[in-house]
């Protein structure tokens, strides 16, 4: 599993499987890989897909910082998850490389 944690490097990457005719399986988690997860990952595997899985714990999505701050964070035990059923690539950007410009608003909508 090729793990990546840089959003030009994943672009650069991912143009030579888009070359290649694969199609990309993307599989957007918040970490704390689980059953769910990984069905999906041998769903895109199936299907002859390039299984693309994205841990980011978005700050945005929490309203108050201590839900955020004590989100819980098990990489380690995630890439094994996902290494034991050979998920091609795992990106892990930072919030810097999505957020370029800093956060500078959140809203709710209803």
């Amino acid at each position: 599993m090729k793990i990546l944690k840089n959003k030009t490097k994943l672009d650069d990457f991912l143009t030579g499987i888009r070359k290649s005719g694969q199609e990309i399986g993307l599989i957007p988690t918040m970490g704390s890989i689980h059953k769910g997860h990984l069905s999906l990952i041998k769903k895109c595997k199936k299907l002859n897909f390039f299984s693309l899985v994205t841990i980011f714990i978005n700050p945005t999505q929490f309203n108050e910082p201590d839900d955020f701050k004590f989100y819980p964070k098990n990489f380690e035990e995630d890439k094994k998850n996902l290494e034991s059923i050979k998920t091609d690539l795992l990106f892990i950007p930072a919030t810097k490389d999505l957020y370029p410009n800093g956060i500078k608003s959140k809203k709710t909508v209803f």
